[in-house]
C-alpha cells in the first residue's frame, strides 16, 4: 500500500478496478466507432445504389429510344461512374489509386464525348438546381452550346438536353461528379454546407482527409470578389484539364449551392500542379431569379 496522505490511499484492488473500468470504456468506445463506421457505410452504399439505378434506367431507356440514345447512354455512364465513385469512397474501404484513375477516366471520356459529339463550348457552369432525389445534389453541371450563353432556368436544367427557343440557353445539363461527393459529405457530417466561408474552411480537410483526392490543398478565397482558387498537389486523379474533375467539381458544386448562384470552373496550372478556379458574380444573391425558360424537348 502506498500512502499519499493521511486520508487517501490506493490499494491494488483500486488499481485493478480502475484498469477494468478503462478496459470497459475502451471496449465501449470501440463498439461505438464500429457502429458509426457501419452507419456511414450504409449511407454511402444507399447513395451509390441511387446513382446505379439512374445509370441503369438511362441505359435501358437509351435502348428503347434510339433517337436520344447518345444522351441517355451518356447519362447512364455518368450515373454508373458516380455510383462506382461512391462505392470507392465507403469508409475503411481501400481503393488503389489506379482504380480511382480508371473511374475518373471513364467519367471524363463520357463527358468529353458528349461535348465533342454535340459541338458544345468547353465551359463548365455549376448551377444550384433543386433536386427531387436525396441522393442527387441540388446542383447541375451546365455546358453551353455557344460561347455567348445565358444560364437557363432550373426547370430547364432537369433535362439532359437543354433545347429552348433562345439559342443562348441551349446546352447539356448533367449531375456533376462533385455533387456525389457533396451528398456524401453532407451525410457524413449531418450538417450541409450552406455558407461560402464554411465551404472554404471545411473542404480542404474533406478533399485531403475525407476523400483522399489529393495529398495537399491550398485554398485562396476572396468571397467578396467572387473568386476561390484551389491548388491541389499530389492529386490521386490525373487529367485535371478534362471537364468536371472531382476536386474542382466538389468545390464549385458546394459554392454554387451555398451562394445560390451559378459558379464557373476553369483549370490553370502552377508549377505543373492543377489550380481549380471558381468564379461567380459577387452581386448575385439567393433572392435573385432568372427569367423562366421554356424547353422545347430533346434534340434528336
Amino acid at each position: 500500500m502506498h500512502t499519499f496522505d493521511s486520508e487517501t490511499s490506493v490499494t491494488e484492488s483500486d488499481v485493478a478496478s480502475l484498469a477494468a473500468r478503462i478496459d470497459e470504456l475502451e471496449a465501449e468506445n470501440k463498439r461505438l466507432r464500429a457502429e458509426t463506421r457501419e452507419l456511414r457505410q450504409v449511407r454511402y452504399r444507399r447513395v451509390a445504389l441511387g446513382f446505379a439505378v439512374v445509370g441503369v434506367l438511362s441505359f435501358v431507356a437509351g435502348w428503347y429510344l434510339p433517337d436520344s440514345q447518345t444522351v441517355l447512354f451518356g447519362l447512364g455512364g455518368v450515373g454508373l461512374f458516380a455510383s462506382l465513385l461512391m462505392v470507392s469512397l465507403v469508409p475503411t474501404d481501400i481503393v488503389a489509386a489506379p482504380t480511382a484513375s480508371h473511374l475518373r477516366a471513364a467519367h471524363a471520356a463520357t463527358v468529353e464525348g458528349i461535348v465533342s459529339d454535340l459541338g458544345l463550348h468547353r465551359t463548365t457552369v455549376y448551377v444550384p438546381t433543386p433536386s427531387e432525389r436525396p441522393e442527387i445534389a441540388d446542383v447541375r453541371l451546365y455546358i453551353p452550346q455557344h460561347r455567348e450563353y445565358e444560364v437557363p432556368s432550373p426547370p430547364a436544367l432537369h433535362d439532359v438536353f437543354v433545347v429552348t427557343e433562345d439559342e443562348r440557353n441551349r446546352g447539356v445539363s448533367l449531375p456533376p461528379s462533385g455533387g456525389a461527393l457533396l451528398v456524401a459529405l453532407d451525410r457524413d457530417e449531418d450538417v450541409p454546407l450552406l455558407d461560402a466561408d464554411e465551404v472554404v474552411e471545411r473542404l480542404s480537410d474533406a478533399i485531403v482527409e475525407g476523400f483522399e483526392l489529393a495529398n495537399d490543398v491550398e485554398i485562396d478565397a476572396d468571397i467578396d470578389a467572387g473568386r476561390v482558387s484551389v491548388s491541389a498537389s499530389g492529386s490521386a486523379l490525373e487529367d485535371a484539364e478534362l471537364l468536371d474533375h472531382p476536386v474542382g467539381s466538389l468545390v464549385a458544386s458546394a459554392l454554387a449551392r451555398a451562394l445560390g448562384t451559378e459558379v464557373t470552373l476553369t483549370v490553370e496550372t502552377d508549377d505543373e500542379e492543377p489550380v481549380f478556379v471558381c468564379r461567380w458574380d459577387p452581386k448575385a444573391t439567393q433572392d435573385e431569379s432568372r427569367p423562366g425558360t421554356e424547353t422545347s424537348g430533346l434534340a434528336a
